[in-house]
């Protein structure tokens, strides 16, 4: 396949459509790098030549698949264990070992979240960090959560095998710790280490987080290195506001140096040590109030068409489809159910907890209520309005569901997974409750979990690739699919 015949104005066709639809700001300085990436996401969509692959790519809308596969290629994935050792050190000595002191003597729990964690290499790097901090670690609720938009990359890691070129530059006694030997050029991460990580499939440009229903709620250190860089400036700036909101109070997060900019972090407070800058969540009512690219809460009540003057008529702005966070007509008034279901959709929790604890208390508000304080990381609380909306919907699946994330939170793993029982109980079809399910006991009985995924499996195979997972806050069917048949592929050893 050749992509030499493209002209500038195709290659800037190209990189219109991957900023329209994921937000990406691709660079082409480099003469034939861009072609090359270009024709390997072609021939991963199946096309023969370039000019093929374009002219469908602007015939119609993408499909998410499309968008995910253009990302994959025109970015880079490369990493290794324990990448640059003088962030891993400062995050040891003053921010997990502080962290560690801390929680020791409460509820033992740590967050952290690999966002862009590519082959897993980092949240396998910091797991194996813990282990050395925390000599009762299996006494322990540790959450390390590594998300990435590319399923193949995703793959590698569920299964845990690296060559030699992932241990760069690494101290023998951890390939010896934490690593069996397959043979001379390859090795497996311990499955002690394994457990300790989930890996999922999240679109950081488009997807929903906070969200205790994907793990991105109440983090204490988000790791987001070298992925950042690929975003417009406009985009970046709702992704990090959207970070910030993911953080506890004071929680951190991690960028690379490149990416590090006192303008782009401004609702952060910027730290640096030994030459390494981290940022950590300003007081809640500032990250609250504030929303990056939006107006402030009075436009609520506004009527307008949303249509920008500016728009070009030029066949990529006829496919553009991005998603909005708020209704475009709200009819909304202050302590209503619909202003504080947008309150929430702009990631104010507090607001919207205010708000919502103000109106009559029906199903649809408990069970906002209810999200808005997990994700918030008040599980107490949380679990109080959870059993309320229980008291008043006894045969709600998605209510026993959001319940077992909850318990799940709380290390009440039992209560969870009868929990989980009920609402697959309730509802057989709860592709995400059978998924949470074997996810769940996959540690006690890999066959019982292999059964819950492989009934998750069979209806995910009903949908469409793009149709989105109920519960699943944004997940598509086909990258669920994909993503339990690599975790069944890796149990199996194919």
């Amino acid at each position: 396949m050749e992509c030499n015949e493209l002209d500038q104005n195709q290659i800037s066709l190209i990189r219109q459509i991957v900023r329209i639809h994921l937000g990406l700001d691709v660079p082409t300085d480099s003469a034939g790098i861009f072609e090359k990436k270009f024709r390997g996401a072609c021939q991963e969509l199946g096309y023969s030549n370039c000019r093929d692959c374009v002219a469908a790519l602007v015939a119609r809308p993408l499909s998410r698949k499309q968008v995910e596969v253009l990302a994959s290629h025109l970015t880079v994935g490369e990493t290794y264990f324990f990448r640059d050792k003088k962030t891993m050190d400062t995050l040891r000595d003053h921010v997990l070992s502080p962290l560690v002191q801390k929680r020791k003597s409460s509820d033992k729990k740590i967050r952290i979240w690999s966002a862009g964690c590519s082959t897993g290499e980092e949240p396998y790097s910091l797991a194996m960090l813990l282990t050395t901090l925390i000599s009762d670690i299996d006494l322990w609720n540790i959450h390390i959560l590594g998300t990435d938009i590319n399923t193949l990359s995703l793959g590698k890691a569920i299964k845990g095998r690296y060559t030699r070129w992932s241990f760069r530059g690494l101290a023998p006694w951890i390939k010896q710790t934490f690593f069996n030997k397959i043979d001379e050029e390859n090795f497996e991460v311990i499955p002690k280490i394994r457990e300790m990580v989930t890996f999922s499939y999240l679109n950081l440009a488009e997807d929903t987080y906070p969200s205790i229903l994907n793990g991105t709620n109440a983090i204490d250190l988000i790791m987001c290195r070298n992925v950042l860089m690929y975003f417009a400036e406009d985009v970046r700036a709702h992704v990090t506001e959207k970070l910030n909101r993911c953080l506890t109070d004071k929680g951190y997060l991690v960028v690379s140096p490149a990416e590090a900019s006192t303008r782009r972090f401004s609702l952060f407070s910027a730290h640096n040590i030994r030459g390494v800058t981290l940022y950590t969540k300003q007081n809640k009512q500032r990250s609250e109030s504030t929303s990056v690219g939006k107006s402030p809460l009075p436009v609520l009540s506004e009527t307008h068409d949303g249509k920008n003057e500016k728009t070009e008529t030029t066949v990529v702005e006829m496919l553009k489809e991005k998603k909005s966070d708020i209704p475009k007509k709200p009819e909304v008034k202050r302590g209503s159910y619909n202003y504080a279901e947008i309150l929430y959709m702009r990631g104010d929790l507090r607001g919207a907890i205010n708000e919502l604890l103000r109106c009559e208390q029906s199903t649809q508000v408990l069970y906002l209520l209810t999200k808005a304080y997990a994700d918030s990381g008040i599980f107490s609380e949380a679990l109080k309005w959870c059993n309320r909306l229980l008291e008043t919907d006894k045969l709600g699946a998605q209510n026993y569901y959001l319940q077992s994330t909850i318990l799940l939170e709380l290390s009440k793993e039992e209560q969870a997974l009868e929990a989980l029982r009920r609402a697959i109980f309730l509802d057989p079809k709860f592709i995400i409750a059978h998924f949470t399910m074997a996810n769940v006991i996959r540690k006690k009985s890999i066959n019982e979990a292999s059964i819950y995924f492989k009934n998750a499996l069979r209806l995910l195979k009903k949908l469409p690739y793009d149709t989105i997972v109920p519960e699943s806050d944004g997940l598509p069917a086909g990258r669920l699919l994909e993503l339990i048949e690599m975790i069944e592929s890796e149990r199996s050893g194919r």
